[in-house]
């Protein structure tokens, strides 16, 4: 069992999305049997509440909506153009099973609703191209295979989310984990007394464009997408994709 780990894409309109048909087409060749996006594929910025009215200027929801939905379709090109091929052959297609996690960035849309109830059913999660994912609430926490999904984890007695190394972290939550989130990359293991290995993974920053909130100090972080080979009982053997291992390989 192999699981395929998309951290956050923040696409949003003039942002760059080639990564994302890479990343595409290595989904297509590798042919994961589980796929788990952490969220935050829209970034939303029409809805931020942090812009300044100089960027807030000109931003349109529908614009933001059609961006990620765009950068979607990339994601699933390769795979689409494939299927068609085999129609005949049903066994021959690649259905992999597919797992969203929305993230802060995807329920910009609620404060709309909340803002403005008469928008509510005019713009709203149908509109994301969702479809072939499962898709779950900000904050669910999901178990795959052993592993526990979210877009981040939080002190259940503050709301807080967790903070400190990974190994503490690991203690915390009580279980393998995997979140995203966090422009970072994290992993460690932890050896209970059981003898099994608890793994705990923050990766939470594929796309290829800065963050003007970040300062150029703060852009240097990893990017890419992670890859669980042997899954099994919440343990694995991780390896690490580069986004520009992903644009020279598979574009």
């Amino acid at each position: 069992m192999r699981h395929l780990w998309i951290p956050d894409t923040q696409v949003r309109m003039g942002v760059p999305t080639r990564h994302i048909e890479a990343l595409g087409n290595y989904i297509e060749a590798k042919r994961f049997e589980k796929i788990i996006c952490a969220g935050d594929w829209w970034d939303m910025p029409a809805t931020g509440n942090f812009n300044t009215a100089k960027e807030q200027e000109g931003l349109r929801v529908l614009d933001d909506i059609n961006a990620g939905n765009a950068a979607m379709r990339l994601l699933w090109k390769a795979v689409d153009k494939r299927n068609k091929t085999v129609a005949g052959w049903k066994k021959k297609q690649y259905q992999p099973e597919c797992h969203f996690l929305f993230g802060n960035h995807e329920i910009h849309l609620e404060r709309l609703w909340e803002q403005m109830p008469k928008l509510e059913g005019m713009i709203d999660y149908s509109l994301l191209h969702l479809d072939r994912w499962q898709t779950y609430p900000y904050l669910k926490v999901v178990d795959i295979d052993g592993i526990l999904y979210s877009h981040h984890f939080c002190n259940p007695m503050s709301g807080r989310p967790y903070g400190g190394m990974i190994e503490t972290r690991i203690k915390n939550v009580g279980s393998s984990f995997t979140m995203g989130h966090q422009q970072s990359f994290k992993y460690g293991e932890l050896e209970v007394s059981n003898g099994k290995l608890r793994h705990g993974l923050i990766a939470g920053a594929f796309y290829a464009h800065d963050e003007n909130y970040k300062t150029p100090q703060g852009n240097h972080h990893w990017r890419g997408v992670v890859v669980k080979n042997e899954v099994r009982d919440g343990s694995y053997d991780i390896m690490k994709i580069s986004l520009d291992y992903l644009l020279r390989k598979y574009l």
